[in-house]
């Protein structure tokens, strides 16, 4: 120990003779020029860091497993940033950051797959429906909510990536079956009254599928024939999918007219029949109708 001490005052006294300094700075120049000696310390400070790095995180990790540090530092968080504001521009910048990150981790199939298989089965999280299922928003929160949204008008290519992001996520079945129930889809009056219909003059021929049981380029009929043939039929109303009966002029997406869904659904080789909601107060018209349509005449 005492040897060490007395090399350690050596050294210390010897750094203070300014030639003593200058050469050895020369003679460290000199060694980084080799490239191997270059190469070798590079490698060694970047086997060194990562070590230090990991054995970081594990004590970090081991750290957070007591409950009375977790809940130290969570206090101290909320103590630091209690009444902090933040600049506009450290905000876009954090967004960038967590956005980024976020990009990243959910392009990782493996990632993704665990994430999900977590959220699933986690007996605490809470989807959309069950949270909101009995929940009353104050006028206060919607009031809030309402002054938050306006005045953020998202621009056209905002606009398109979501609307084709949504199109290529309800495109998968699963998908779309999960909306519906979460939405909590059932048959409607006009819809009702084509299932009795069918039930009396072609049983077993159609079967309802407008709760997503069936998905067709995105959209979903309300009966599918499930004999082998290639048919659907849709009930319309007219306040909704008639473009000259509609108090939504120019509104009415070309997909949600007559014709327009007809073409939608003939694209996969399907062929398709309308019924009007005020049609249906005539039993036997409607019940001809289906019964043309599902001998092979039809117009559309």
């Amino acid at each position: 120990m005492t040897v060490n001490v007395n090399r350690s005052e050596g050294m210390r006294e010897k750094w203070k003779d300014p030639t003593f300094k200058e050469k050895m700075r020369l003679l460290s120049v000199n060694r980084w020029k080799n490239p191997d000696y270059r190469s070798k310390m590079t490698i060694a400070i970047h086997d060194s860091n990562l070590k230090h790095k990991k054995a970081q995180c594990l004590q970090a990790k081991e750290r957070w497993k007591n409950k009375d540090y977790r809940a130290h530092i969570i206090k101290c968080l909320i103590k630091t940033n209690t009444g902090r504001k933040l600049s506009e521009e450290h905000k876009k910048k954090m967004g960038k950051i967590t956005k980024k990150r976020n990009l990243k981790l959910w392009a990782n199939p493996e990632w993704r797959e665990k994430r999900l298989k977590d959220i699933r089965t986690n007996p605490n999280y809470k989807t959309s429906r069950h949270f909101k299922k009995g929940h009353v928003m104050s006028q206060e929160i919607k009031a809030k909510i309402s002054k938050t949204m306006k005045g953020k008008p998202k621009s056209k290519e905002h606009n398109i990536k979501t609307s084709e992001a949504l199109k290529q996520y309800y495109s998968i079945v699963e998908n779309k079956e999960r909306l519906f129930k979460q939405l909590n889809v059932r048959p409607t009056k006009p819809e009702k009254a084509v299932m009795k219909i069918l039930k009396s003059i072609l049983p077993h021929e159609y079967k309802y599928v407008g709760d997503g049981k069936v998905v067709i380029g995105g959209l979903c009929p309300d009966f599918i024939n499930c004999n082998g043939q290639k048919k659907v039929i849709e009930v319309f109303g007219r306040i909704f999918h008639d473009q000259s009966r509609t108090p939504f002029k120019g509104k009415i997406k070309y997909y949600h007219t007559e014709f327009g869904r007809a073409e939608c659904f003939r694209k996969y080789g399907f062929e398709t029949l309308i019924l009007w909601d005020d049609e249906l107060e005539n039993e036997e018209i409607v019940s001809n109708k289906i019964l043309t349509f599902n001998g092979g005449v039809h117009s559309l």
